[in-house]
């Protein structure tokens, strides 16, 4: 059972690491979309 528990906080670990990743993506997308367009509007 040990084994078992150890295998699952490693998987939550890296999906939150994953979900994080995501996250700061979809931020600097949408950083660079804002960037953009304020560009075209000048």
């Amino acid at each position: 059972m040990a084994h078992v528990s150890d295998i699952k906080l490693i998987r939550t670990d890296t999906t939150l690491d994953l979900s994080q990743k995501a996250e700061k993506v979809q931020e600097a997308v949408f950083f660079l979309i804002s960037l953009q367009s304020t560009f075209i509007h000048e």
